[in-house]
């Protein structure tokens, strides 16, 4: 069955021979591993373009940018970086960079030798789980650390890409600050991990417990509430077609013909999605069993 999966690219735009993706294995994910594991030299894999709106506009945007990364949030964030530099543009970037480890840190050598030759970037690291000794800003992303980097806030422009819970976290802290909504980009990250976490989560509901989905006309399956139903459907060999697999785009609408969904908050549905019961599969968890029409 043919799958899809939004990588952001973390090569410059100037760079037109190849793109640079970065892939972070997903435990049972289902393209991670294939690319990490089995992907060999001329294999033929087939593409779009690039889409998506979080990249830096010089109409809108302006010319101070702060970044706010985490883990591997930070692939956009070099492409951004990148094109500044080799372009040679005025707009200078700010990355606040968070991990949870010194391991896990990403393009760590390129950002500080890049941070060291160019004035107009500047890198902050935090590393949240640090190991003994270790001497840079360590612990959780605060409003108090913010502050202390980024002085008075200004008109600058701030872009957001990590985990769920980062971005969330984030958004709170930068409001605190007193940050407009519309000075913040926020970089659409895939299904959440925990969506049992979320409000209007069916109370005594697993997300290891099974059910059954069903595809009107063509058969059933059994799979566990914690897969998204895009990624369900995949795995048992229904193609539905997506793009963005983060709740935004609609591509990915089947129609909840019975039974219990659950919509997380990154379900970006319409009003008119609502009413004719179409909800977005690859952010869809199905509860209980439930019938579908692909």
């Amino acid at each position: 069955v043919h799958t899809a999966r939004p990588y952001a690219i973390s090569s410059s735009p100037l760079q037109r021979e190849y793109y640079d993706l970065s892939v972070k294995r997903a435990v049972g994910g289902f393209v991670s591993g294939y690319l990490l594991d089995r992907v060999h030299v001329g294999q033929s894999l087939r593409s779009s373009g690039p889409m998506g709106t979080f990249h830096h506009n010089p109409l809108f945007h302006g010319d101070e940018l702060v970044f706010l990364a985490g883990g591997s949030g930070a692939a956009p964030a070099r492409s951004m970086l990148l094109n500044i530099l080799e372009a040679g543009l005025p707009q200078r970037l700010h990355l606040i960079y968070v991990n949870s480890y010194v391991d896990d840190v990403i393009y760590a050598e390129e950002f500080r030798a890049l941070a060291e030759a160019h004035p107009q970037f500047r890198l902050t690291e935090v590393i949240s789980r640090p190991p003994a000794g270790y001497r840079g800003h360590s612990g959780r992303l605060t409003r108090e650390l913010l502050q202390a980097q980024l002085g008075e806030i200004g008109n600058r422009m701030f872009y957001v890409c990590g985990p769920t819970p980062f971005n969330d976290s984030c958004l709170e802290l930068l409001s605190e600050l007193g940050v407009a909504r519309r000075r913040i980009r926020v970089e659409a990250n895939g299904a959440p991990k925990s969506p049992d976490r979320q409000v209007g989560w069916p109370e005594g509901v697993d997300l290891e417990a099974e059910v059954q989905v069903t595809v009107q006309g063509r058969g059933s399956f059994r799979t566990k509430v914690g897969e998204p139903l895009l990624n369900a459907l995949e795995r048992n060999g229904y193609f539905v077609e997506n793009a963005c697999r983060s709740g935004e785009c609609s591509l990915c609408r089947v129609k909840l013909l019975s039974g219990p969904v659950f919509n997380p908050q990154e379900a970006h549905l319409r009003q008119s999605d609502r009413d004719f019961g179409w909800v977005y599969s690859c952010v869809a968890f199905a509860t209980g069993d439930v019938e579908v029409m692909v």
